[in-house]
């Protein structure tokens, strides 16, 4: 197994992290493995790897100290999950604390597993890295040259005030019928990729939970109330009843728009949203729609 590439993720509520694409087609719907990692990041193994990782460290003699020692540091921590259908995994508090991810995290493809880093924690090696592989002459100056300008894309990702859509505070309630699951799960990524709060079913509910309570509270708490449109949606039950709920929210906000129809197959309008501008992200307009519903957030925030 090859794993490389960057990719910038945000640290959801709770812990969750929605993993790379390409790492969820390479595992497949297998387990994976999280542990402490060295010089401060967490190490992601396939379950394959994970086996082989294993079985090489039970060749380290447990007299020997440091093997012990070792051995101790790496299994101690570590914890194991199928992720999620969203393809979402919920790291541990101690785990977080050891990395110290808190917002932004950046996910690295090392050949065998994923590296899970917070920034400040990568910036304090990779100067000594880049010039250890300088002074063994691993590097040329022209490769020393591409890193430096991989290092400030990676500060300039993580900093305040390079994105104006990654300042977005907003908090967006996403209702949808689970008949259109898949489109609203990528929707709902890609804005919190843009630095917007999703409140989202699929990853806010838990086994137990009261739907009466937390789908309530949770849209008293949005700042912006989205519904996906389709046919599925029109003829729900639950989410007549949501989009109820918001529209009396609305109606209480005094003319401030709480309520956003986002269109993703071609339906009969609910008649009382027939005068609102829906956001068209129906097939190939996904991606121009998404712009628009982030300059909406935007232009309030």
């Amino acid at each position: 197994m090859q794993l490389s590439g960057a990719y910038f993720r945000k640290l959801q509520s709770g812990g969750w992290l929605q993993l790379p694409e390409a790492f969820l087609k390479t595992i497949g719907k297998n387990r994976v493995y999280l542990t402490r990692g060295l010089d401060g990041c967490l190490f992601l193994f396939p379950a394959e790897e994970w086996r082989m990782v294993e079985e090489r460290f039970k060749t380290i003699p447990f007299t020997q100290g440091e093997g012990r020692r070792f051995n101790q540091f790496f299994f101690s921590g570590a914890v194991s999950q199928v992720p999620r259908a969203s393809g979402r995994i919920c790291i541990p508090r101690p785990l977080l604390e050891f990395a110290r991810l808190s917002d932004n995290v950046l996910m690295l493809g090392v050949v065998n597993r994923l590296e899970l880093w917070d920034h400040q924690g990568l910036s304090k090696i990779q100067d000594k890295l880049i010039e250890i592989a300088a002074d063994l002459g691993v590097l040329t100056k022209g490769q020393i040259r591409v890193l430096r300008r991989v290092e400030s894309i990676v500060k300039g990702f993580f900093s305040a005030d390079t994105s104006a859509t990654r300042t977005v505070k907003k908090r967006f309630f996403l209702c949808y019928s689970s008949r259109d699951r898949q489109f609203a799960l990528k929707l709902a990524q890609d804005l919190v990729e843009e630095g917007v709060t999703v409140w989202i079913d699929h990853w806010q509910l838990q086994p137990g939970d009261s739907l009466y309570e937390k789908i309530p509270r949770g849209i008293r708490q949005a700042s912006w109330f989205g519904i996906v449109l389709s046919p599925n949606s029109v003829a729900s039950r639950w989410c007549r009843r949501e989009l109820s709920q918001a529209l009396e929210k609305e109606l209480q906000l005094r003319g401030r728009p709480f309520v956003i129809p986002i269109l993703h197959h071609t339906c009969r309008i609910p008649a009382f949203l027939e005068e609102k501008v829906y956001v068209d992200m129906r097939k190939v307009k996904y991606r121009d729609g998404l712009q628009v519903l982030l300059g909406r957030f935007q232009s309030e925030a």
